[in-house]
């Protein structure tokens, strides 16, 4: 009879054993497969000759940088404060999640950068983001900022999406 209890309760904790694996395996599938970085939505970046975004130099950390904001041309381009940050990976780029769970916003700023006498050629912004993203582990990134471009011709004028890539070492941490 012992020996029947000693059969049953090792029956019993070799039944619970399977259904704690089975329990982390699930927990361990659901949460590979929960990443909420996504492919990036910006297909076409750069594709305005003579406006560029770039990293100001020795300005980088893995929580902001100072982006400068150039425009060459004979035509208006009004920047927000909005901006994105992206992660290569395998030659693809990927959104990263933000760190944050509340709603946020944006101030609705137009910044002109243009030839006009009231806009400036070259703008710098100071991009702090780790209030949104946290501090950037070592990898290949890039920030994205959005643009309108007033313009005549049609396949200028709108809205268009710049973009400066950059890395983040193990030194900059």
């Amino acid at each position: 009879m012992d020996r029947i209890y000693r059969l049953i309760d090792l029956r019993e904790r070799i039944m619970r054993s399977i259904a704690i694996m089975f329990v982390i395996i699930l927990g361990l599938m659901i949460s590979a497969g929960c990443n909420d970085s996504q492919e990036s939505s910006y297909q076409s970046v750069n594709n305005i000759d003579a406006v560029s975004i770039a990293i100001k130099a020795d300005t980088l950390t893995p929580t902001s940088a100072v982006v400068l904001i150039r425009n060459e041309n004979d035509y208006i381009c009004t920047f927000g404060t909005y901006y994105s940050i992206e992660e290569k990976r395998n030659d693809k780029w990927y959104e990263l999640p933000y760190i944050i769970k509340d709603d946020i916003g944006w101030d609705d700023l137009g910044i002109d950068v243009g030839k006009t006498n009231e806009s400036k050629i070259e703008v710098e912004r100071e991009e702090d983001w780790e209030w949104l993203y946290g501090s950037l582990s070592p990898g290949e990134y890039r920030i994205v900022k959005e643009a309108d471009i007033r313009h005549q011709d049609p396949d200028i004028n709108g809205r268009h999406y710049f973009a400066a890539e950059f890395s983040i070492t193990d030194e900059m941490k």
